[in-house]
C-alpha cells in the first residue's frame, strides 16, 4: 500500500486541529426552567435547530455545526444511554491529557461555586442550573 500523499496528510492534520466549539450556556437557570417545562409538555418541544436556537435565545448558544435535532424523553422504566460524539469525546480526552497536572484547567460552570458559598444560591436555582448543565453540555 503506498504511503498517503502530502495533500492527504495536510487535510488530515487540518481536520485534526479544527476545534469543536461547545454549546455555550449563559443563563443556566433560564435554560433549566425551559427544559423542565418541556419535560411536562412534549407539545412545546422544538422541532428543529432553528426552533431550539429561538427558544434558547440569549440563554444558550449552539454552534453552527449542529444542523439536525432529535428530542427524546426517557420513561420511568426506560433509561436512555447517550454516548458522546466520537470527535467531541476524542477532543476532550486530548484536552484532559494536557490538563492532568492542574484540575483548575478543566473548567466547570460557574454556578458550581455554590459549593464554596452555599448561601449564594437557592436550592431551586441550583436545581435549574444542574438540569441545564447535564442536559446540554454533554462531553465537556
Amino acid at each position: 500500500m503506498p504511503p498517503p500523499s502530502k495533500a492527504k496528510k495536510a487535510k488530515k492534520a487540518k481536520k485534526a486541529k479544527k476545534r469543536l466549539l461547545p454549546i455555550k450556556i449563559m443563563e443556566y437557570q433560564k435554560v433549566g426552567k425551559i427544559l423542565l417545562a418541556w419535560s411536562q409538555d412534549p407539545a412545546k418541544w422544538p422541532k428543529s435547530m432553528a426552533d431550539l436556537r429561538k427558544a434558547m435565545k440569549n440563554a444558550a448558544e449552539f454552534p453552527e455545526r449542529y444542523k439536525k435535532l432529535t428530542v427524546v424523553q426517557g420513561e420511568d422504566d426506560h433509561f436512555i444511554l447517550r454516548i458522546p460524539p466520537k470527535n467531541q469525546a476524542k477532543q476532550s480526552i486530548d484536552d484532559v491529557a494536557v490538563e492532568e497536572s492542574d484540575v483548575t484547567l478543566y473548567g466547570y460552570p460557574p454556578f458550581y461555586d455554590v459549593i464554596k458559598t452555599p448561601k449564594k444560591f437557592k436550592v431551586k436555582d441550583f436545581f435549574h442550573s444542574r438540569i441545564a448543565d447535564y442536559t446540554l453540555r454533554g462531553c465537556r
